[in-house]
């Protein structure tokens, strides 16, 4: 009786590597889920943006403001980064595994490229960031 219980009860996969590949609600549904990000930066204030999409169509909004200090070296690449960042921590934190990133941004084209290469330290550190979120995917498309 007990072991009757036991195998309609016990999940087949509980152990299986595959489980990484279900398509429970959260995790990667077939076509994934969209990220739509964007930043913005003047001199009033600086911002950003970000839209995750599930696959049945189902949107959360989150918005970042951003606070710099005096004489920070601020710019709309910057707002972009962290809009890009911000939408793949709450993508994470909710544990998707594949991610379409859409935006309307240069960076997303430059960091396409693998071999992209950063103007400075300040920017490398930003995209270095992005990199470290990019291997918690199991597939990310630009």
């Amino acid at each position: 009786m007990l072991a009757d219980f036991m195998m309609e009860w016990t999940d087949p996969h509980q152990d299986d590597p595959r489980e990484e590949e279900s398509f429970l609600p959260g995790k990667n549904a077939p076509g994934g889920w969209t990220v739509h990000f964007d930043g913005a930066f003047s001199w009033q204030g600086a911002g950003a943006g970000v839209v995750l999409t599930s696959p049945t169509g189902d949107k959360l909004y989150y918005d970042v403001q951003l606070c710099f200090k005096h004489n920070y070296k601020v710019s709309n690449n910057i707002a972009e980064y962290k809009g890009l960042i911000a939408g793949l921590k709450a993508a994470t934190a909710l544990g998707i595994k594949r991610i379409l990133i859409t935006g309307d941004s240069q960076l997303l084209i430059n960091f396409s490229k693998k071999s992209y290469k950063p103007k400075n330290e300040h920017m490398a550190a930003y995209l270095e960031e992005v990199r470290k979120l990019e291997k918690l995917f199991l597939d990310m498309e630009l």
